[in-house]
């Protein structure tokens, strides 16, 4: 439920597609998916690569203003893939280790929604009217 939220709450703007919010809202609809399905598949893990190619097209996008916000998500894309390996590495050699890459896909859809909180607050978007 609080994942739902945390969506509705992300999606509440208008939509404007030519955004570079609009490259993070679907990156965490994507990590959102992946996180909250009870059937989830290692090749439906597949969705994360999208994730990761929208949040770098998000980065490109940013100006040299948001220095602080393209690092974050530089460093959340790199350090999401490592963490995957590591995971996998380590249950090839037999250790049992918890999933560390659900604890990473909750803690990315923190940084995104925050992330697209500080984008529509310096871009100052206005909410979605309904007519």
């Amino acid at each position: 439920m609080a994942t739902l939220g945390l969506l509705g709450w992300n999606w509440r703007n208008a939509w404007r597609p030519a955004s570079a919010n609009s490259d993070l809202r679907w990156a965490l609809l994507l990590i959102a998916i992946t996180f909250c399905s009870p059937h989830t598949n290692t090749h439906d893990l597949c969705l994360l690569l999208f994730a990761g190619v929208l949040i770098i097209n998000c980065v490109a996008e940013l100006d040299a203003d948001f220095l602080f916000l393209r690092r974050t998500m530089i460093t959340l894309v790199v350090l999401g893939y490592v963490l995957i390996w590591l995971w996998f590495m380590l249950n090839l050699a037999g250790m049992k280790v918890m999933a560390i890459t659900v604890l990473f896909q909750l803690f990315a859809m923190i940084v995104l929604a925050r992330s697209c909180w500080k984008l529509e607050q310096a871009q100052k978007l206005e909410p979605a009217t309904f007519q």
